[in-house]
């Protein structure tokens, strides 16, 4: 191939043999040679590179056209090194050396980005600007150090380049060359000797030196080189790194390249960054065992604290990490396990998940962390369990008035509540922090409720579900019971129902917890439980005889109580719990028993009757033949044959309340979906089995009950009740 003779440098050859028919050469051919450079480039690299070198001075015109880059022919030859083209280009239009693409990169930019000194030379010798900037004001000193071009670097730094140059962030050539590993390019611009001896130190706009950046990117041959040349170690970035925390969270190696340096010159052993954290401490909370270890050894202060008073055994404890708490508890003697750091925690505190101010800032992320310990099911526990086996406090209570066991049932992980529920008492289950909530509390509002409400319900310490001050009990039933795989803590919650007359059984099934329900007065809860059944009630034959039976309990409750009184709240809680079970049952062999109880309402109520008005004709008697009774007389010296024996009947108030109540029952019983409330309002349907809205009615009942009959303007109301 005639055309690449001798004075064809070792760049063209280098580029023809690679490029074939690439886009960026043949796109310089159709520029401004001709369309038969598509034709060449057919025939490969020998027929496209004798086509360039002929090219004739007719082109001259088209040497400055430009490509969809805005890059010149110039830029294309200068890329692939073809020294022909480029001085031919150059005697056409020397105006071309100072071209820039959509980058702002000139020629001799591409060349030394690509390595090819020859063109970079060239340039260089027919008045390129050495100190030309390109984007982000990069140099071609720049380019050629970071990408690794040592025989490029060399001829731009005895051309006289500036060898401290910075970019628009402050990198220098050294910079950048270190942060690529290329230690030959950093061996070059040390060595030279026209290179300030300040270059070695100079720190780009964050603080970072190019020490700093060879120790992050883990390149040790240049790192180690960089020291011996007595690169600073008592340099600090902005944020506070020197160069050995930089290394501590990452590299154990790095940490043992500087700490052969320690007898020698001040490495920085105990400086810290702004949160506080010296080398020790930052390799104990990112959970380095060896680096701590050899920090330890190296004469790290072992009790250093950071800005929230934290040891290393609190980190250890926080991060979980049961090795790194066992290697610091000998070396501080135990003392430190009832230091209380920022917002009063103790290192078991932080175990079972105590959160504090660090957690809002670089403690929960650091922009610098990549390898974190990765958390494992467990490790906590290990880490509680090894506290409390040394001593650690249980009772302990930080600012916020919490305990470990109010942290660990927060944070919903079962590993950190197994060993303290090992250990604690029927009082610690009790306890309440600032805020009157028990750990029960914590748990129902903390990260995994249904994991850490189990784990403390089933627990034999907790003997009644106690919320604490603000009792949440039944808003917590009806959470479990509005999810199928959360009755297991429902029935848990029903069988530990605070402030029961009786202790409950665990209900054994789901329809047992139906049962619970309508015995324990919760129409509440028997509402979500209808509603989550299936609607072919003759696929639910266990649930319609748990129904029944509690319809049975329901109406025998109600014949017991009919010679008595209760409670107002119960009253309204059994009319509830009759209706949702009356409406549910409809057509379901419940008539006969119904029947009966309705004429024993009935009974009641006609004896109440007659005996509020032969009371209150006894009342006017009594009046006007003896006058208004002394105070000291006793009540019962008036009391005639047959009255009733409870004292609250004989008040008028109470027998009115104890006949709508009666009332109401008998309206229930007659005709559950034509209680008298619903007589002037048809659309108001029972419950409805499998209904997800069902809870709705319960709210919409109480306040009918509530407004029925105590003024005749809540007639006006019920619409918007009902609605």
């Amino acid at each position: 191939m005639s055309s690449l003779s001798s004075n064809h440098s070792s760049d063209d050859v280098h580029e023809i043999r690679n490029s074939g028919t690439d886009e960026p050469v043949e796109s310089a051919s159709t520029r401004f040679l001709t369309t038969d450079s598509a034709r060449c480039a057919d025939g490969g690299s020998d027929g496209l590179i004798n086509l360039m070198l002929d090219i004739e001075a007719d082109y001259s015109s088209q040497v400055n056209c430009k490509d969809g880059h805005e890059r010149t022919p110039l830029h294309i030859a200068a890329e692939h090194g073809m020294l022909e083209i480029v001085r031919k280009i150059i005697n056409f239009d020397s105006r071309t050396l100072h071209a820039k693409d959509k980058n702002k990169r000139q020629p001799l930019h591409v060349a030394c980005r690509e390595g090819k000194t020859e063109t970079a030379r060239l340039f260089l010798d027919a008045g390129a600007d050495i100190e030309a900037e390109q984007n982000q004001e990069i140099t071609a000193l720049d380019d050629a150090a970071y990408h690794g071009h040592t025989d490029v670097v060399n001829l731009l730094l005895d051309t006289g380049a500036n060898v401290d140059v910075a970019d628009c962030d402050g990198l220098t050539p050294l910079h950048n060359a270190s942060s690529e590993g290329h230690i030959e390019v950093v061996r070059s611009i040390l060595k030279h000797p026209k290179t300030p001896k300040t270059t070695i130190n100079a720190q780009d706009k964050s603080g970072w030196a190019a020490l700093h950046m060879a120790i992050w990117e883990d390149y040790r041959n240049t790192v180690s080189f960089l020291l011996e040349e007595g690169a600073d170690l008592t340099l600090k970035t902005s944020d506070g790194w020197t160069p050995l925390l930089t290394a501590t969270p990452r590299y154990l190696d790095m940490v043992r390249i500087i700490l052969r340096y320690r007898d020698k010159r001040d490495i920085q052993l105990e400086a810290d960054y702004e949160e506080g954290y010296t080398a020790l401490l930052e390799a104990s909370r990112k959970s380095q065992l060896a680096t701590t270890r050899i920090l330890i050894e190296a004469g790290a202060n072992r009790k250093a604290q950071d800005k929230y008073g934290r040891t290393g055994l609190h980190l250890a404890s926080k991060t979980g990490y049961v090795d790194m708490l066992k290697l610091f508890f000998p070396l501080l003697n135990g003392e430190m396990i009832e230091h209380q750091c920022d917002g009063s925690n103790t290192a078991l505190h932080l175990a079972c998940g105590a959160r504090d101010d660090s957690d809002n800032s670089s403690d929960s992320s650091c922009v610098f962390v990549i390898r974190e310990w990765e958390h494992q099911e467990g490790q906590h526990g290990s880490v509680i369990q090894f506290l409390l086996d040394n001593g650690a406090d249980k009772h302990a209570k930080n600012d916020a008035g919490d305990t470990p066991l109010h942290d660990a049932a927060a944070s919903g992980i079962s590993s950190r509540l197994e060993p303290l529920l090992k250990v604690v008492t029927p009082k610690d289950m009790l306890a309440q922090n600032s805020m009157g909530w028990t750990a029960l509390r914590s748990a129902y509002l903390g990260e995994d409720r249904e994991i850490a409400m189990t784990a403390l319900l089933k627990s034999e310490h907790l003997q009644t579900a106690n919320f604490g001050a603000h009792d949440v009990w039944l808003d917590a039933v009806k959470w479990a019971a509005s999810n199928p795989a959360n009755f297991p803590i429902a029935k848990l919650l029903v069988s530990k129902r605070p402030n029961s007359k009786r202790p409950q059984s665990l209900p054994s099934t789901d329809d047992n917890l139906i049962e619970s329900a309508a015995n324990q007065l919760i129409p509440d809860l028997l509402l979500i439980l209808i509603g989550k059944m299936d609607k072919n009630m003759d696929k639910n034959l266990d649930t319609l005889n748990a129904l029944q039976s509690a319809l049975k309990t329901t109406l025998q409750a109600i014949q017991d109580g009919l010679e008595g009184t209760t409670a107002m709240d119960t009253d309204r809680n059994r009319l509830k719990v009759l209706w949702v079970l009356m409406a549910t049952l409809r057509g379901f062999g419940i008539q006969g028993l119904v029947d009966r109880t309705l004429r024993s309402v009935k009974n009641t109520r006609d004896k109440l009757q007659e005996l509020a008005s032969s009371s209150l004709l006894k009342d006017s008697l009594n009046t006007k033949a003896f006058g208004p009774r002394h105070p000291r007389i006793p009540q019962n010296r008036y009391r005639v044959a047959g009255e009733t024996h409870h004292p609250e009947l004989r008040d008028a108030e109470a027998r009115e309340t104890r006949l709508s109540y009666l009332a109401e029952l008998e309206d229930i019983l007659r005709d559950p979906p034509r209680t008298q409330f619903q007589r002037h309002f048809q659309d108001l349907k029972p419950p409805e089995i499998g209904s997800p809205a069902i809870g709705k009615l319960l709210q919409r009942f109480e306040a009918t009950i509530t407004l029925f009959l105590e003024d005749k303007k809540c007639l006006e109301l019920l619409p918007g009740i009902v609605q």
